[in-house]
């Protein structure tokens, strides 16, 4: 079953969970407005299974959450955007459809496959971040 790529959707089974005074860096990171943006880390992408990875493409993506460009602190690298431009477009409702993680329905909306949802947070995503100011991104 696909439900519509919107933060409504998302914080129902993921909810936004940024750190307190320990940092912790966001094992998904995801923007809706005005572009939809969607970071999973390395570790968590590890864990999901093949069926869904092996249907997304990835970009390898460097974020910095460091106060500045200059600072180099808080640096990962390990961290993947999912690209959503080149989606499959799909009849969503359409039960013979192929389960795919994230399609693009006729008209253009961006919807996201429940059992990935599932599979996300069987894979221990805890740490979520939402429509936040995107650190220093390198990619």
């Amino acid at each position: 079953m696909y439900n519509v790529f919107c933060k409504s959707y998302f914080s129902r089974f993921l909810p936004e969970k940024r750190p307190g005074i320990i940092f912790n860096n966001p094992d998904l990171f995801i923007i809706f407005e005005p572009t939809i943006r969607f970071v999973i880390w390395q570790e968590i992408l590890d864990r999901i299974d093949s069926k869904w990875k092996d249907q997304l493409t990835l970009w390898p993506t460097w974020l910095d959450f460091g106060k500045d460009e200059e600072d180099y602190d808080k640096q990962f690298q390990d961290y993947w955007t999912i690209e959503l431009v080149a989606l499959p477009k799909v009849n969503v409702n359409d039960p013979i459809e192929i389960a795919r993680p994230l399609v693009q329905g006729l008209d253009g909306t961006i919807y996201i496959n429940q059992n990935f949802v599932e599979d996300l947070i069987n894979s221990g995503v805890k740490d979520v971040w939402y429509d936040t100011t995107f650190p220093y991104g390198r990619y």
